[in-house]
C-alpha cells in the first residue's frame, strides 16, 4: 500500500478529521499501557499475585507468566489455543463462558487485548463474575474498540505474500467503518486497490467474527449487568500509527460528503442517544465482584 496521505484542500485547517485528533488534543492522552508486557507489568504492579489463583482471559501471556514466582495457579482461557495442562499455566482452548470454570475459584482475572474479541460480551462477563471469588478483581486492557476512530481492527488479511494489519497497513479513514455501508466502503477502496484485496478488507471490517463490534457504552452496560463494580476506567484516544492511504484522495461521494462535517456530530446523529463516546479507542478497566453476591446466571 502507498504511504502518501491524500491531498488536502486550501480550506482545510491543520489536519483533516479522518487523520485523527489534532495536536492540541493529543495532550489529553491518558497513560494507558500498550504492549502486552507493559500491561502485565502494570497488572503486577497493582495486584499482589502471591498465593493467588489468576484467570487470564485471552491467553496472550500464558508463556510469559510461567516463570513468575509465588502465584498459586494461572489458568488461561483462549478459544484460539489448544488445551494444555502441565507444570506451567493451564490453558483451556474455549471461550470463557464455555470453559467449565469452577465458580468462585479465582482471586484475580487478567486480560490483555481480548475483550474486543469476546463474541458474546454479556455472557463472557457473567462467566468472569462467577469465576471470581466475592471481592475478587478484574484487570483488563483492550482495544481498539469498534466505536473508536480505528475500531475496524483490520487484521487477518494476507495479500501478495504479506500479512496486513491495522497498525501498519491501514487504508481506512477514521470512523468510516461506522459511517459507510460495506458497499460504499468497497466502492471507495476499489478506486485504488485490487478487487480481491478490497473484498478481504471489507470482510475483515464488517463481517469477520474476529471482533465483536461493540461500542464503548456496550462494555459499561455488560459490566453493570454482570454485577461487576467499575473501580477505575482509563481511556486513550490517540491513534499512534500513520494511516497508509493511496497516492490520491478518496473521491467516492459517500466519503467526500462527510468532509467538512464534525465527525462527532455526524456519529451522534446516527447512533445517539445511546452511543456518545466515539473518541476512546483503548480501555483499561479495573472491576470488582462485590462481596456477598450470587452467581449472575
Amino acid at each position: 500500500m502507498a504511504n502518501t496521505l491524500p491531498e488536502k484542500s486550501a480550506q482545510d485547517l491543520s489536519q483533516q478529521w479522518w487523520d485523527g485528533p489534532r495536536a492540541e488534543r493529543r495532550r489529553e492522552q491518558t497513560a494507558v499501557a500498550e504492549t502486552e508486557q507493559t500491561v502485565l507489568r502494570d497488572f503486577l504492579g497493582q495486584f499482589d499475585v502471591r498465593g493467588a489463583a489468576v484467570l487470564e482471559v485471552g491467553g496472550s501471556m500464558a508463556t510469559a507468566v510461567a516463570g513468575l514466582p509465588d502465584h498459586r495457579r494461572w489458568v488461561s482461557v483462549d478459544p484460539l489455543a489448544q488445551d494444555s495442562q502441565g507444570d506451567g499455566p493451564e490453558i483451556i482452548g474455549r471461550p470463557v463462558e464455555d470453559a467449565g470454570l469452577e465458580r468462585g475459584a479465582f482471586d484475580l482475572v487478567f486480560s490483555c487485548n481480548a475483550f474486543e474479541h469476546l463474541s458474546d460480551l454479556k455472557k463472557s462477563m457473567a462467566a468472569i463474575h462467577d469465576a471470581l471469588v466475592p471481592g475478587g478483581y478484574v484487570y483488563a486492557h483492550f482495544g481498539p474498540i469498534w466505536s473508536g476512530p480505528d475500531g475496524h481492527h483490520m487484521e487477518n488479511i494476507s495479500w501478495e505474500g504479506r500479512d496486513l494489519i491495522f497498525w501498519r497497513d491501514n487504508p481506512i479513514p477514521h470512523w468510516t467503518h461506522l459511517l459507510l455501508e460495506p458497499e460504499e466502503m468497497t466502492q471507495m477502496l476499489e478506486e485504488y486497490f485490487a478487487p480481491g484485496l478490497v473484498r478481504k478488507i471489507v470482510n475483515s471490517v464488517h463481517h469477520d467474527d474476529w471482533i465483536n463490534r461493540r461500542f464503548y457504552e456496550d462494555y459499561l452496560e455488560a459490566f453493570r449487568e454482570a454485577d461487576l463494580t467499575l473501580v477505575s476506567l482509563e481511556g486513550q484516544h490517540v491513534v499512534d500509527y500513520p494511516s497508509q492511504y493511496p497516492d490520491g484522495p478518496y473521491r467516492h461521494p459517500a466519503f467526500t460528503g462527510l468532509l467538512g462535517q464534525d465527525p462527532e456530530l455526524v456519529l451522534n446523529h446516527r447512533f445517539g442517544p445511546k452511543y456518545r463516546n466515539f473518541r476512546c479507542r483503548d480501555m483499561r478497566v479495573v472491576l470488582r465482584r462485590p462481596k456477598g453476591t450470587s452467581p449472575s446466571r
